[in-house]
């Protein structure tokens, strides 16, 4: 039987050119949806605003928008918001900068400032130590200064220094004088200055060997005041490193007059 021919069946080499026609035009149609999306992003909704929040006592926010916002890049859409928040935390004081879109225009930044707690090295590096122990260069005025403690020690203790100064506050507290000074030694060595101007030398050990001998030498030291009629901006000089006690020296008070008074309180 002779075999019938369907004169409507496509040859296999005009399927082939149909179907990369087609492929070929669907590529064509997305590229160019997506150029026409880019184009878009890039030449609509142009930025209308910078809104900055947050409780910044250290900065101006109208200076700070106009100084980060005629250097923004892009609109809307396209801005780069981890590089807007580098810029907003790259200002003096900033701690920390949170950047979000709002719709339909505007990008909103948080502003929180560091809380200083202490001045970091010498006072003219314009250094400070955060509530955190983060160290962060700033300008801070002269009464502002005035009010911190002084922290001296290596980079990286801003941590360890805090925590040993806030209990180094509680165990001198006997003695009625500010902690002003407190430094870590390159040995591991601490040493402190109180407000009247005494210079104790802490010694090395964890915080709690530290601390023990500062809470003794306070105890005693608040008696041996007493009985000599002195206070502590008296004291020149303590060496807190021995076992078996320590040595002081203070302002016109002889080594005769220290032992009658400790003579006098053992007994």
């Amino acid at each position: 039987m002779a075999k019938i021919i369907n004169s409507q069946e496509i040859p296999i080499d005009i399927k082939y050119i149909n179907g990369l026609s087609y492929a070929l035009y669907c590529l064509f149609a997305i590229l160019l949806m997506f150029g026409l999306i880019q184009y878009f992003f890039k030449n609509s909704n142009n930025l209308g605003g910078v809104v900055i929040k947050g409780n910044v006592a250290h900065n101006n926010i109208s200076s700070i928008r106009n100084q980060i916002f005629s250097n923004l890049q892009g609109n809307f859409y396209n801005i780069d918001l981890i590089k807007t928040k580098q810029a907003f935390e790259s200002i003096t004081w900033v701690n920390q900068a949170i950047v979000k879109r709002v719709y339909p225009d505007q990008i909103e930044v948080k502003l929180s400032e560091f809380k200083p707690k202490a001045i970091w090295g010498m006072r003219e590096d314009l250094k400070l130590v955060d509530d955190l122990g983060i160290i962060f260069e700033a300008n801070a005025d002269d009464e502002e200064y005035e009010q911190m403690p002084q922290f001296i020690g290596s980079e990286g203790q801003g941590k360890v220094m805090l925590d040993m100064y806030k209990s180094l506050v509680i165990a001198f507290a006997p003695l009625k004088y500010k902690l002003k000074v407190l430094e870590l030694n390159a040995r591991g060595s601490w040493i402190a200055t109180l407000e009247g101007g005494a210079h104790i030398e802490l010694g090395r050990g964890n915080t709690s060997e530290v601390i023990g001998r500062a809470q003794k030498f306070a105890a005693g030291a608040d008696q041996l005041l007493s009985k000599l009629n002195k206070k502590a901006n008296d004291i020149e000089y303590v060496d807190l490193r021995h076992t078996d006690g320590y040595a002081m020296r203070m302002h016109g008070v002889t080594t005769l007059d220290l032992n009658a008074a400790k003579a006098s309180i053992k007994n």
